[in-house]
């Protein structure tokens, strides 16, 4: 039987607290959700879904574990575990918008496009204010070549959550995209501003500022992206980057080369 002494405290793309044990299920189940996490945010996935399978064991109607489960499956690229894990979690809690959202995520991966425009627009049906199922709109429609529709769903997220570096910089690369550089450049400030250490951004001001002409301004600021992550300095190494989302064009890391050998 399902247990209903719980409730999800939000319907973002984020873990609901720990600290509102009082809402939640078998203390136990708490424990090992707890370390799951953690060790998922440590980037030991593998060690954060034995975790979260014993806290499948204590609560099979665990909602959030589920969630989580489909978290780290997604990030070892197991993408059919990963998507059975986020549908259990809806079958237990219809009404959870960030599974939705973070199974399209998964759909993008396997270039599934419809598949991932389809379960934005379940979360969005779900929480009209959910920034991150815009931005996943603007994300896939990017994919698509369907940039205006891209930036429509982009400018809807920046509203709804105007503090998202991730949704400034993305909407940069379609300027980048468009040659619409001195747009680019403005939304990848804007998100470098949001926060300091935003590689991807630093990267996209180097290869928007190297399209203009001005290499200076592009081997300083691929120089920033290097010392936030070293892995920026080799070309082999920056296809580990695509564990954590960031994705580059041919032409972009084409550029990303010619930078490196000056």
């Amino acid at each position: 039987m399902q247990d209903n002494s719980w409730k999800i405290l939000h319907s973002g793309a984020l873990p609901l607290s720990l600290r509102e044990k009082t809402y939640l299920p078998n203390n136990d189940a708490i424990t090992h959700y707890s370390i799951g996490l953690t060790c998922s945010k440590l980037g030991c996935d593998n060690k954060a879904i034995r975790f979260y399978k014993k806290a499948i064991s204590i609560n099979a109607d665990f909602a959030e574990v589920y969630w989580g489960l489909g978290i780290a499956y997604h990030k070892l690229g197991l993408y059919n575990e990963a998507i059975k894990s986020y549908n259990q979690c809806v079958s237990i809690k219809p009404d959870c918008a960030g599974a939705y959202y973070n199974m399209s995520k998964v759909y993008c991966d396997l270039e599934d496009y419809d598949r991932a425009i389809e379960l934005n627009q379940k979360a969005i049906g779900i929480n009209p204010n959910f920034a991150e199922a815009y931005l996943g709109l603007g994300m896939v429609f990017s994919e698509l070549g369907r940039f205006d529709e891209a930036l429509k769903y982009l400018n809807q997220s920046i509203q709804l959550k105007p503090d998202f570096a991730l949704t400034y910089s993305s909407r940069g690369y379609i300027y980048y995209d468009l040659r619409q550089y001195n747009k680019a450049i403005r939304d990848f400030n804007e998100a470098i501003e949001l926060d300091d250490n935003y590689k991807d951004a630093y990267v996209g001001l180097a290869i928007t500022h190297y399209q203009m002409g001005d290499e200076k301004k592009a081997f300083e600021n691929y120089n920033k992206a290097i010392e936030i992550d070293s892995r920026y300095a080799y070309l082999k190494r920056i296809n580990e980057l695509t564990k954590e989302e960031i994705f580059y064009t041919e032409q972009e890391l084409q550029i990303i080369k010619e930078i490196l050998r000056k």
